[in-house]
């Protein structure tokens, strides 16, 4: 995904705009999706590599929401996600 190209080439700006972009889409066409879910917790990331750990949380956890709404949420994401948190609760 061309937003987190973006983030992980250090242009927050961009990667935002982009994926705030591909969030609107994805809610629309699968509001449970494991996609929005990667979609979601990729822009919390935007925002904590900007220090923002408070919209950061934010993201993550409603990306953990979307994966647990699933029928059968991938493992390795769930752990993903709670790594993310434990990290911004660490730092």
């Amino acid at each position: 995904h061309l937003g987190v190209y973006l983030r992980n080439a250090g242009r927050l700006d961009e990667a935002e705009i982009e994926l705030q972009n591909a969030l609107a889409i994805r809610e629309v066409e699968a509001p449970l999706g494991e996609d929005l879910a990667h979609t979601i917790s990729a822009l919390g990331k935007v925002y904590a590599l900007r220090g923002d750990k408070r919209m950061a949380l934010k993201f993550y956890n409603r990306s953990l929401e979307v994966l647990q709404a699933q029928n059968e949420p991938d493992e390795g994401d769930l752990t993903r996600i709670m790594d993310r948190i434990a990290e911004l609760d660490a730092g």
